[in-house]
Formats: structure tokens, C-alpha cells, sequence
């Protein structure tokens, strides 16, 4: 039976199901027989109509056909929130006392000849327009005659989700605007929201200005109409007011057109933006079912300096420390410290140290513990990573040891949240214990120099890192730990080696273990090198083996086919590498003896050495063009100086047959010259010939002064004979 009430909602059907219409019912006559219902169409919000009227015996043939429902229509959540009713309840109140006095008027206003004059009496009682007293009836109407439906529906001002074009400034102005030109405001069009965005990008998110800034600059640099000299700086002038936006405009163009994502994303970057400001839902022990399942590893720069171990006056700088985790139960399995940047290699020694026995391993320390005290040994099934260090081709190296490496998303702090509290506390421990501890990342001037109040080698450094762990192990966890319901019935002690120990017991464990040498020939970094006649050719360097040499590897250049040769090498010291036969046969090779003074050092300090010359290129590159300069000069004068002279000697015509003619007769005269010339003993065969001279000097002077006087005599005669008699013929 159809049962029809007021305020019961009918949809109307189309043949496909469609929706074609939504009504309210709003007032059903009382007749007992042939009932008229009025309804209130309520399909769209916008544009209402006026109540119409319909026969209940249509309805129920309209039901009966199946193009007609009853259905529930939610009202307007603002009409049952508290707050919204309390702040707008005499708005409300105000509209209602504007129609109350014929809303309630049925059936009389829902027909229209009656309901025109009842609306044109209440324009006059309340002085109203008629538009006013329609849009009331409608929206009473709309939401099923509850006083309520009048709270103001600000969702529908403003436009939401639409621009405006704006022709004049929107909102109230003083009344001095009418007269005052100034107070009218600029109006914000897109050729100005065009200038809003360029100087947010640059001001606001690249030079990090505050808002406030951003606007005097805009303002300084684009809205302005020229410029004054004053005391020789360019000052702008800036437009009428009425042409340049206020702050109020700009602060609400930018609150309106970047939400605080992007704001935040273009002041701090993306990077800060996913470390400190983005939503953290992530949990770090999702799929570590028991130990060993997932180890996660990060690194950190450790705040305290290191001095030299034989030369304690030295200060070297600051470790990076590694840190291996186990997601499960938070125990720490495994760490390395060195001096050198964040590296794959860290890394590596870091996991390296995580699968080793601790027992034996802090008694390299003289440190006794017992198994129970740090327990974990072994590889893992998951390595967690933020990237960096072990992305790329070595992390694979890992597949051998039946372990798989997984890199995270960057800039997820909370996916490994057990090694950033260890971090955070072991450095805290650091500046509070040791001198030398860094208070703040950038010294600011007057700042005390705790660099050189440091005392830390790098092995007692790696006592205090095995104190913090063992004291982490087995301290009760953090407050943010998710307890699984079987702890909680077990009753356990909440520390990491406790949990441990309870997920090896309950828990299918992950752990697995491989020989230590296999470990290592895994983690170390690989390479290709090429097999030459002089050794294998990794670098600059070369290495050999006696297997090499016994199989003829050198000689024919090729191994397994090939001249590349597959190696695994340790970085921190270049006097041996492992090559990788196809067969997995690891052949460890030695340098070469023309190389072998660099066996005890690193890569790095050899590939420094050998290319010395090339950076001396480089260094001296202007010093070297100028020595060449000089010196092709020199040659081409030289060159010149002696085909000139050359030139000047040879008769003319001489033909070349002449030239190279009895060339062995000169050949033997020029290189007795050249001998005579240059021999050991010409030297000494000069200096002994002028001594001998010098004895018979006195002879040859008087000698030599006689024949001076009679020559000086025949010249004074022949003066006398010719001034006499003339020229004597």
C-alpha cells in the first residue's frame, strides 16, 4: 500500500531509471476521497519554482507504474550544526519574522491568485520588495517549511570555484570615496595577478622574503612611474594609490591561490617540505614479521672531532657513523665509523659488521659482553635504504647473499624511525661527554673554537658508539613502539634484545648466514678491468698472479673468452684485487713490480699521484704556453739566422750535384774540426800556449818598437820629398 505523508520526498523515473525530477511533499488536503497534494520541487537549488499541485490518485497510478519512489533526502548539514546555527541564529530569526505571518497560511499561499495580494500586503507591512518575500517562501519551502532552511547559504556567494572579472574594486568603500579618487582602490585583473605570480616565485618562494617584503618590492619595481635623483641614489615613484594594489589584495591573492602544500613546497623546497611539514603515516615494522626480516641502514655526521691516533695535536675532522637496525624489534646489529664521506663502501662495512659475532667483535676493543647482551648475527632477507650509498650497481652484489635491497622514498624519516631516535640520542651523548663536541653546525664569530678542545681517537670513538648500542639493546623502547597483542600475553620485558629473543622463539626468523669471506667478496665494490701484456689494466695501475702468468693469461690478453675481466677491489688500499672468473672462482692478483711502492695506499691517493703530470698541465697550463711561445721563437730565429748566412755563401748557379760532392772528404774535415774544438783538452792545450807566449812578449816588443821608428822615419822623408820636388814617378 503507498503510504504518503507531508515532507515525504518522491522521485520521478524515466523509462532508463533517470532521474527526472526530485518533489516535497508540503500540504495534503483533508478530503477523504480524491486528495490534492502540493509539491515542491527541489531537483536543483538554483533557480526555484513555485509549489504545484497534483492529484494523490495520479501519484499512486505513477507509483504503481514504476516510474515513481519514495525516497530519503538528507537535509542541509547546516541545519544541524550548533555552531552554525548559533553564530547566524538572528539572521535567521529575522527572516522568518519577514514572511511568518503568511508562510503558515495554507493552502490559501500556495495558490497564486490568493498568495499575490497576501505578498503585496506583507511588502507594505514590512517594506520589503517582493523578490525578497519569493526568495524566503522558496528556500522555506525547499527544505520542508523548517525554519532553519532561512540560515544564510554562504556557500552559494562568492561564486565558489568560478573567476570573476571584475570591472571596479569588489566591496565597501568609506563615503569619502566618492569624492576621493585615492580610497577607490585598484582592481585586481589578471595582467596584474600575472605580476602577483612572478614576484611571489621570486621574492616569495627562491629568496624566501616574507609576503610583506614581497609587496614593497613589487610595489618598488613594477608599480611605479619613473625615478628621482636624491643625493645621487635612484629613488621610484611610485603610482597614485588608486593604481597599485594594497597588501590586503596581495595577501589574499596569495592565501587564495597557493594552498599552504605549495607555499610550504616553494619557501622551504620539496626536500624540507617531505622531511618536516608532510603527513607521517608510516610505520617501519608493517612487514617485519620477525627478526632478520628487514635491517634498515642510514648515516649520520657524528658531532665530535677526532684527533690522530700517534699525533694526538692533529685534529682530523668528524666520523661518519653507519648505523644497521632491525625493523622488528629495534635491536641496533651492526655499525662502522670513518673519516670519510657517506659511500657505498660505509655502507657495506657497516652491514659487514652487522652479520659478524659481537661477542668477538667488541673483544677487538677489550670489551667482554655475552651473547645475550648484543644477540644478532646473521644476514638478513631485506636491507632498507634511503638511496645514496646503496643505490646502483654494487647494492646488487647483495642477491649472492640472498639478501635484496630496498630503497625507500626520499625524505621519509618515519619509515626508518629507529636509527633517527639512536642518531639523535648518541649524538646528544656525544656533546655531553666528549670535549671537542659540535655545539652548532656554522660558528658564528666570537664563537669558542670547540674543534680544538678535541681528544677522541677514532678507537675510542668506536667504545663510546658500542656503549650506546649496548645500552640501547637493552633499555624498554620508545612509546611510539606498536606492541603485537603476543608480547602483551607473554608478558616479555620491552627491550630490544628481549624482543629479539621472543621473535626468534615465536617468530619464523629471516636470518640466514654465508661465510664471512663470501660476505666480504660480496660487498666489496666491483669493476671491469682489461687484461694487457703488461698485467691487468684497472686505472692507471696493473696487477698480476702467479695463475695468470702459469696459464698464459697475458700473453694471449683473453680470459673466459674476453678481455674485460670482471673485479672486486677495496677501495681503502690498491695493493691487491680479486678477479671474478665466470666460474665463481674468486683469483686474488697482486701489482705489478713497476707498481708495487703504491701497495699501501688507497685508490684515491694513487690516482692523486698518477695524474700529477696531468694536473700539472692544467695548473701551469698559462706558464706552459708561454715557455712554448719563447721557444718556437728561438727556433725560427735560429733557423732563419742560418739560412741567410747559408744563402749569402752559395755562388751562383752552383748546381746541387756540386753541393753533396765529396761529402765524405768534408764529413772527416768538419769532425776534426768540431773535435779540435770541443775536445777535453783543448782547454788546458790554450792555456799552456798563452803562458809560453807571455816569456817571449819582452823580445817581441822591442822588436816590434824598432820597426814602428824607422817606419815613422820613411814617412817623414817622403812628406819632405814631396813638398820639395812633388810627386816622385
Amino acid at each position: 500500500m503507498f503510504n504518503i505523508l507531508v515532507d515525504t520526498v518522491l522521485e520521478w523515473l524515466d523509462e532508463s531509471d533517470m532521474t527526472v525530477s526530485i518533489g516535497r511533499v508540503l500540504w495534503i488536503s483533508p478530503e477523504a476521497t480524491d486528495r490534492e497534494i502540493v509539491i515542491m520541487d527541489i531537483t536543483e537549488e538554483k533557480n526555484l519554482s513555485f509549489p504545484y499541485w497534483k492529484k494523490l490518485s495520479e501519484i499512486e497510478e505513477e507509483f504503481e507504474g514504476g516510474c515513481l519512489r519514495k525516497i530519503e533526502f538528507l537535509p542541509d548539514p547546516k541545519l544541524m550544526d550548533e555552531n552554525f546555527i548559533r553564530q547566524y541564529s538572528s539572521k535567521r530569526d529575522m527572516r522568518w519574522n519577514t514572511i511568518q505571518e503568511i508562510a503558515l497560511l495554507e493552502p490559501d499561499i500556495y495558490i497564486s491568485k490568493k498568495r499575490g495580494p497576501l505578498i503585496e500586503q506583507l511588502c507594505t507591512d514590512k517594506k520589503k520588495k517582493k523578490k525578497v518575500i519569493y526568495e524566503l517562501l522558496k528556500e522555506f519551502w525547499f527544505h520542508g517549511k523548517a525554519i532553519n532552511g532561512l540560515l544564510p547559504d554562504y556557500k552559494k556567494s562568492g561564486a565558489r570555484g568560478k573567476k570573476r572579472d571584475y570591472k571596479k574594486k569588489p566591496g565597501t568603500r568609506p563615503e569619502e570615496a566618492k569624492y576621493d579618487k585615492r580610497l577607490t582602490g585598484l582592481v585586481i585583473t589578471e595582467d596584474i595577478k600575472k605580476v602577483f605570480r612572478k614576484y611571489i616565485k621570486k621574492y616569495f618562494n627562491e629568496k624566501n622574503l616574507d609576503f610583506k617584503s614581497v609587496w614593497h618590492e613589487m610595489l618598488d619595481n613594477h608599480f611605479t612611474s619613473g625615478y628621482s635623483r636624491e643625493y645621487g641614489v635612484k629613488v621610484p615613484i611610485p603610482l597614485p594609490p588608486e593604481q597599485r594594489p594594497t597588501l590586503r589584495q596581495f595577501g589574499y591573492f596569495l592565501n587564495k591561490e597557493y594552498s599552504f602544500r605549495e607555499k610550504k613546497i616553494g619557501r622551504k623546497g620539496k626536500r624540507k617540505y617531505q622531511k618536516d611539514h608532510r603527513h607521517m603515516d608510516g610505520d617501519e615494522r608493517q612487514r617485519a614479521w620477525g627478526p632478520g626480516t628487514v635491517y634498515e641502514v642510514d648515516s649520520t655526521p657524528c658531532d665530535v672531532y677526532i684527533v690522530h691516533s700517534v699525533n694526538r695535536e692533529q685534529v682530523i675532522g668528524t666520523p661518519i657513523l653507519y648505523i644497521i637496525a632491525d625493523a622488528f624489534s629495534s635491536v641496533i646489529t651492526g655499525f662502522y665509523g670513518w673519516l670519510k664521506s657517506a659511500s657505498y663502501m660505509g655502507a657495506a662495512m657497516g652491514f659487514e659488521n652487522a652479520t659478524t659475532n659481537k661477542v668477538d667483535f667488541c673483544k677487538e676493543f677489550g670489551i667482554t659482553i655475552s651473547e645475550e647482551d648484543w644477540p644478532s648475527q646473521g644476514l638478513p632477507r631485506i636491507l632498507t635504504a634511503d638511496g645514496g650509498e646503496l643505490s646502483g650497481y654494487n647494492a646488487e652484489n647483495m642477491v649472492a647473499l640472498d639478501t635484496s635491497v630496498e630503497i625507500l622514498p626520499s625524505y621519509r624519516p618515519e619509515l626508518k624511525g629507529i636509527i633517527e631516535r639512536f642518531m639523535s640520542t648518541m649524538n646528544r651523548e656525544v656533546r655531553k661527554y666528549f670535549p671537542g663536541g659540535r655545539v652548532k653546525q656554522i660558528r658564528e664569530r666570537g664563537d669558542k673554537d670547540y674543534r680544538v678542545e678535541a681528544v677522541a681517537t677514532l678507537e675510542s670513538f668506536f667504545k663510546f658508539i658500542i656503549q650506546c648500542i649496548l645500552e640501547h639493546n637493552n633499555s624498554i623502547v620508545s612509546e611510539e613502539f606498536v606492541v603485537d597483542p603476543l608480547m602483551y600475553q607473554a608478558g616479555i620485558e620491552l627491550t630490544p634484545n628481549q624482543i629479539w629473543k621472543w621473535g626468534v622463539a615465536n617468530r619464523t626468523s629471516a636470518l640466514h648466514d654465508k661465510p664471512r669471506d663470501l660476505i666480504r667478496m660480496n660487498l666489496l665494490p666491483r669493476d671491469t678491468a682489461t687484461i694487457t701484456q703488461h698485467g691487468i689494466k684497472y686505472g692507471k695501475l696493473r696487477y698480476t698472479c702467479k695463475q695468470g702468468n702459469d696459464e698464459g693469461w697475458f700473453e694471449e690478453g683473453y680470459l673466459d673468452d674476453s678481455k674485460t675481466v670482471h673485479i672486486s677491489f677495496d677501495p681503502r688500499i690498491c695493493g691487491g684485487i680479486y678477479v671474478r672468473r665466470q666460474n665463481g672462482e674468486f683469483i686474488f692478483c697482486h701489482l705489478t713490480r713497476k707498481y708495487e711502492k703504491y701497495k699501501h695506499f688507497s685508490f684515491d691517493e694513487v690516482k692523486k699521484i698518477l695524474d700529477m703530470p696531468v694536473d700539472q698541465k692544467k695548473e701551469y697550463k698559462e706558464e706552459q704556453h708561454q715557455l712554448q711561445t719563447k721557444s718556437r721563437a728561438i727556433k725560427k730565429s735560429i733557423v732563419a739566422e742560418e739560412i741567410a748566412e747559408t744563402n749569402a755563401m752559395l755562388p751562383m748557379g752552383v748546381s746541387k750535384s756540386n753541393r753533396v760532392k765529396n761529402m765524405s772528404a768534408s764529413n772527416q774535415d768538419e769532425r776534426n774540426n768540431w773535435a779540435k774544438e770541443h775536445s777535453w783538452l783543448a782547454e788546458d792545450i790554450k792555456g799552456a800556449y798563452i803562458d809560453s807566449s807571455e816569456e817571449s812578449g819582452v823580445e817581441n816588443s822591442l822588436v816590434n818598437s824598432s820597426q814602428e821608428t824607422d817606419e815613422e822615419a820613411m814617412d817623414e822623408f817622403l812628406d819632405f820629398t814631396q813638398k820639395k820636388w812633388g810627386d816622385m814617378k
